[in-house]
């Protein structure tokens, strides 16, 4: 694959959720290093244009017939519409690929490694269609200048909540760690409600350490070098999803636990508080 089959002009999409969006801009930033005129597509990223002053964003789906379109496949119709209008000029990267349920792939087409984190996969995805030798992790992020990194190194930050409801821990045993990181000395906080995606970043770049659910909040702490403890349900889905720029900790189900559906299904109810302070205090010392 040659880096003449795209466009110089290149939109990309996207999933619809922020930490998918910001995992996408690995694709943004290399191409505009490549000297592409990329624009990605989205309705929140915009929030965060301080933080990443060089990219472009957009919220409409309005494309020139002289662009190529990179979309994130998230197996809903508008994936099939752009299939069906602009398959000739479309790269889809595939978090998961089901041939019978996607369909047959182009040469523009990637299918990710279920073994390394989404990050991994988008810059070796993208640095493949541009024949490029090394992939970059790099998505251009700049903290502002008058921001101090972990400028509150002993503050906490707790992340309870997500988009979906099956990926959130259970509150109670958030507040169990709560108090164990009191004991501890630390300062925890729950993530208190924030006018802008630009004013989240900044407290998450002057905070010590993040514990929560597999969200926008991981990923985007991870980014900006921000030690990181998550809790989920299985360790393969999370060898995929984990936070990929700075490597921290993850705790799911126990590899001792059957993996029947009744444990996968109720996993929040089988890992304890004590789990996660004990990942806690080993991510404390690296950190």
């Amino acid at each position: 694959m040659t880096a003449k089959t795209l466009n110089h002009k290149v939109k990309i999409l996207p999933c619809r959720g922020i930490g998918d969006a910001l995992l996408m801009l690995t694709a943004a930033e290399r191409l505009h290093s490549a000297g592409y005129d990329v624009v990605t597509i989205h309705p929140k990223l915009h929030e965060l244009q301080n933080w990443f002053p060089h990219l472009k964003f957009d919220t409409q789906w309005i494309f020139s017939a002289d662009e190529s379109i990179l979309a994130q496949n998230d197996n809903t119709d508008r994936i099939n519409a752009l299939k069906e209008k602009h398959r000739n000029r479309l790269s889809i990267f595939y978090p998961t690929y089901v041939p019978s349920k996607n369909g047959p792939l182009n040469p523009l087409d990637r299918v990710f490694n279920p073994e390394k984190p989404m990050v991994e996969n988008i810059a070796s995805s993208i640095a493949s269609l541009l024949a490029a030798e090394k992939p970059s992790k790099e998505n251009g992020i700049t903290p502002p200048s008058h921001l101090r990194h972990r400028l509150h190194r002993q503050r906490v930050l707790i992340h309870h909540t997500s988009s979906l409801e099956d990926k959130n821990w259970l509150k109670e045993k958030f507040q169990e760690v709560a108090l164990g990181l009191k004991r501890r000395g630390y300062e925890p906080v729950f993530v208190p409600e924030f006018s802008s995606l630009d004013d989240l970043a900044a407290f998450i770049y002057q905070s010590g350490y993040v514990i929560g659910n597999d969200s926008l909040v991981g990923h985007l702490a991870s980014n900006l070098q921000i030690p990181t403890l998550i809790i989920a349900d299985k360790a393969e889905r999370m060898n995929l999803w984990r936070p990929g720029w700075l490597e921290g900790s993850v705790v799911t189900l126990a590899p001792w636990i059957p993996s029947w559906k009744f444990f996968e299904k109720n996993w929040k109810y089988f890992i304890s508080s004590g789990r996660v302070l004990h990942a806690f205090d080993n991510l404390s010392r690296l950190f």
